[in-house]
């Protein structure tokens, strides 16, 4: 059943699926074949926890117009819930998509070049949620 606000906010994280990054066509919310295939890897991990809720997190770099970057991160975040809805018939109701932006950047990684780093903040990270623990 559909949760408010308030309620996924009280979810809890118990995982998270990472595997290879999720990839998009450049400056866009549309997933490229990559970032496909990598959300099929993923659910098929989802699909032996069907009793967990899935939190699809988006991110940008630090570069470029803060709102932009805010709108893009939920296009993507976006994007990988209509993927899973659509191909493998996720309750929509099951999945939250956010986006952030370049709220929460990654540390930055000793002697990492500022190009190398800011690739690896455009990512999108998915969750698994639960009320209990």
């Amino acid at each position: 059943s559909p949760l408010s606000n308030e309620q996924w906010n009280r979810l809890k994280v118990v995982g998270s699926l990472k595997l290879r990054p999720i990839t998009f066509r450049s400056g866009t919310g549309e997933l490229d074949e990559m970032g496909e295939m990598q959300i099929d890897i993923i659910v098929e991990n989802i699909k032996h926890y069907p009793n967990f809720r899935i939190l699809v997190k988006g991110h940008t770099g630090t570069r470029g117009d803060e709102q932009a970057n805010l709108v893009l991160s939920q296009q993507r975040a976006d994007a990988v819930k209509e993927y899973m809805v659509y191909y493998y018939n996720i309750s929509e109701n099951r999945i939250r998509s956010i986006g952030l932006g370049s709220s929460e950047p990654l540390t930055r990684e000793p002697d990492e070049s500022s190009r190398s780093y800011n690739d690896r903040l455009k990512r999108v990270e998915i969750y698994l949620v639960t009320a209990r623990l």
